[in-house]
């Protein structure tokens, strides 16, 4: 089952950046995105095929690049909300100030998640709902850098609702943060990816939109 949604979502992932083309003016950031998708397609592409790589040194490797590029990828979503932000008109966004607070506080985020997890990342095989992945041998412990990566935004998907009446960038943050934490009927591993797929296709629309 979840080898088929992780097939899916690579379609999705895929498909994701022809739809931002389509988009005739970009505003600061917005072409953080492709980076972003580009790590996710290749965190999906890795649980897709990862039973057929088999175990080995080879899938570690591969698995292990799941969490540097999710250490130096993920954080750039900050500069995506600070370009959100900006584009709103805001007369303090535009400040010096601000951009320099954004790129601080994005660098912060992927410190932190290199000290606390990705430098001292050991992992182990699983094979779980017909997926053979490597993850983390140990529980990290607060996930620091995702919080507060979602927090900044949250904050730019409320400032574009409010300013320029876009809902969905909002929608797609509370559909991920809510369907990440509620149990669901049926087992599977590929929960959290899907969420984030629909996080991620929120903001494309917001690219799109803004």
């Amino acid at each position: 089952m979840d080898l088929y949604i992780y097939i899916l979502l690579l379609i999705g992932y895929a498909a994701l950046p022809f739809f931002g083309l389509n988009s005739k003016q970009n505003f600061p950031y917005a072409n953080v995105l492709f980076i972003v998708t580009v790590g996710l397609f290749y965190d999906n592409l890795i649980l897709a095929f990862g039973r057929f790589i088999g175990e080995s040194a080879l899938l570690e490797s591969l698995s292990i690049c799941r969490y540097w590029l999710h250490a130096f990828v993920t954080p750039t979503l900050v500069l995506f909300s600070y370009g959100v932000i900006r584009k709103t008109a805001l007369h303090w966004a535009k400040s010096r100030i601000f951009h320099l607070v954004a790129w601080i506080y994005m660098l912060l985020l992927i410190l932190i998640e290199l000290i606390t997890v990705t430098l001292h990342l050991n992992v182990t095989p699983v094979f779980k709902y017909g997926v053979l992945h490597y993850v983390q041998e140990t529980e990290t412990g607060i996930p620091y850098m995702i919080i507060g990566t979602v927090l900044s935004v949250l904050l730019a998907s409320i400032i574009v609702w409010w300013k320029k009446g876009w809902k969905w960038m909002l929608i797609g943050t509370i559909v991920m943060i809510i369907g990440n934490a509620i149990p669901l009927p049926f087992s599977s591993s590929a929960k959290m990816n899907v969420f984030e797929f629909l996080f991620i296709a929120s903001l494309w629309g917001t690219r799109r939109k803004i």
